[in-house]
């Protein structure tokens, strides 16, 4: 639900007063230190538009210095909102629908929109250590009111009792390596939600353990061979094998399964058939 709000008990700055001010440039970069997308487009409009009522700019000021006046606090809610995503980015793929979004899925927005259930999922998770935190070593009314609106909200408990219907609990952290982001989203979605999804990502299992299986065949075929296995989004997945190892195994035998031969430096990237029609 989009709400509008009216600019009372905030200075409103022209256009010509930003850019002469430099305020969205100068001033922005020097004091932008957030960790977060989203921190950086609170901190530009709040210098955008500044408070003017000088009574709430200093209830402002008494909850910075409360949180600067303890360390244990201080450091305590940097590691809680560092494990924070970008919300808002995640809401707006949720939200955003095309008009033909339901004929035509590509797979980048499947992705896309998994990504950011995962992401309000973590997010909605540590809502409550922050609730706690706050309540239990804060005086300040202001933070006392971001931690009762956390525990009253009824809204968070909806999202997540959705969200729960089709993510499952246990979900590793934000991966950050392709592969691992793939796994992630395969696995993210319960079993029974989809029945062709079930099936598909069985199969998908299978390959992967087929693909493992075939490095240790290559492995004991050419006595314990230092091969590794690599995944990139062009290539998907493939193995390396060091330059000096693979030229022994050139001597020793002349008919090699190994195809795509890419060298760089002192290793040799290749695949074979059975990777190949695996991936």
């Amino acid at each position: 639900k989009i709400t509008y709000k009216n600019l009372q008990g905030y200075m409103k700055l022209d256009i010509n007063t930003i850019t002469s001010l430099e305020l969205s440039s100068t001033l922005f970069n020097t004091l932008n230190c957030c960790k977060l997308p989203s921190g950086a487009r609170l901190l530009r409009s709040n210098i955008l538009q500044p408070l003017s009522n000088i009574n709430k700019i200093n209830e402002r000021l008494d909850c910075i210095d409360e949180i600067l006046s303890s360390q244990q606090l201080y450091y305590n809610l940097i590691d809680i909102l560092n494990k924070f995503n970008d919300i808002d980015h995640a809401i707006r793929v949720l939200v955003y629908k095309t008009k033909s979004y339901d004929q035509n899925v590509s797979y980048d927005q499947t992705k896309n929109e998994i990504l950011s259930m995962l992401t309000l999922k973590r997010s909605l998770t540590l809502l409550s250590s922050l609730n706690k935190l706050l309540l239990d070593n804060t005086n300040h009314y202001i933070l006392h009111n971001i931690a009762n609106n956390i525990i009253n909200n009824e809204i968070y408990i909806i999202i997540q009792d959705e969200i729960n219907k089709i993510l499952n609990d246990n979900i590793p952290y934000a991966a950050k390596s392709y592969e691992k982001q793939r796994n992630e989203i395969l696995m993210s979605i319960k079993y029974n939600v989809n029945d062709l999804l079930d099936i598909a990502r069985t199969t998908y299992c299978q390959c992967i353990d087929n693909i493992y299986q075939e490095i240790e065949t290559l492995k004991i075929k050419y006595n314990n061979i230092n091969i590794k296995l690599h995944f990139t989004p062009s290539r998907m997945y493939h193995i390396s094998i060091p330059i000096i190892e693979y030229n022994k195994i050139i001597k020793e035998e002349e008919n090699l399964p190994f195809i795509q031969i890419v060298k760089r430096k002192k290793t040799i990237y290749t695949t074979t058939n059975i990777i190949l029609s695996l991936n």
